[in-house]
């Protein structure tokens, strides 16, 4: 393994994977919550 300098991701590059991260976590809770009112029988 090299123990140099880590590989630089661009800025833009954290952003877009910000991005798409943020929106799989809206998305599992909202498949989440979803779930929770099915078992409280409120949905």
């Amino acid at each position: 393994m090299d123990t140099g300098e880590l590989t630089r991701i661009p800025l833009a590059e954290w952003w877009r994977l910000g991005a798409v991260v943020a929106v799989a976590n809206v998305a599992v809770w909202m498949a989440a919550g979803a779930a929770w009112f099915k078992i409280l029988g409120a949905w």
